[in-house]
């Protein structure tokens, strides 16, 4: 059976929607959430596919974690360094100011109990806590990454990698979402609308443009 004329435009704009949806910006459980409700994607099927996130933000987050702590053990004053990092940690937009916190608290203990090194200690003993913060979808890894950057913190092409490994993970979880919505609209062309209907909420403003050149083509 040959592919229908609404299939075909999807096919066009696959690649356009898959790059929307890998950016850092994109909210892949709304946007996988918002498919399933359109019976696009099975409930059990998109949280599959969603718990692969956390597991690469967790590498991503232990890979800016690493270099943090390097950058305190060599510096000759690791007190100012820490502080340096738990400021950057309150930021509004790194949202991980519960971090800073717990660091800080766990940073005084060691240093009453005389311990030496207690800074680098202190991010060794909370790292599990630290690690499932910074792997949260409310936390910002890139914005985080960028401000460790201009911190001195951690190597531009550091930062690269990190944000490039992050990216990745979060392209391979979207184009699984659009390969279940793929094979549900060349079974039934007339799911065409549903994706129109999907692109076309308030929540994903990146996604509205492509919806509209979607809608045109199909006219």
């Amino acid at each position: 059976m040959a592919d229908s004329k609404e299939y075909k435009i999807f096919k066009d704009y696959h690649k356009e929607l898959l790059d929307i949806l890998s950016t850092n910006a994109a909210d892949l459980t709304m946007v996988g959430s918002a498919f399933a409700a359109e019976d696009f994607i099975q409930e059990q099927a998109l949280n599959n596919i969603l718990q692969e996130m956390p597991k690469t933000a967790t590498k991503q987050a232990h890979d800016l974690m690493n270099a943090v702590s390097a950058q305190i053990g060599v510096s000759r004053k690791p007190d100012e360094t820490f502080k340096k990092f738990c400021a950057i940690l309150k930021n509004d937009k790194v949202l991980a100011s519960a971090v800073a916190e717990t660091l800080e608290e766990k940073c005084e203990e060691l240093k009453k109990e005389g311990k030496r090194n207690s800074e680098k200690q202190a991010l060794t003993k909370v790292s599990v806590n630290v690690l499932v913060i910074l792997s949260s979808k409310s936390c910002d890894l890139h914005e985080l990454g960028t401000l460790l950057v201009n911190d001195k913190f951690i190597a531009q092409e550091r930062m690269t990698t990190i944000v490039e490994g992050l990216l990745k993970g979060k392209r391979q979880q979207a184009y699984e979402i659009l390969e279940a919505v793929d094979a549900q609209l060349k079974h039934d062309p007339s799911k065409f609308k549903k994706i129109l209907k999907v692109l076309d909420q308030d929540e994903f403003p990146q996604l509205q443009a492509t919806k509209g050149r979607m809608e045109e083509a199909a006219k």
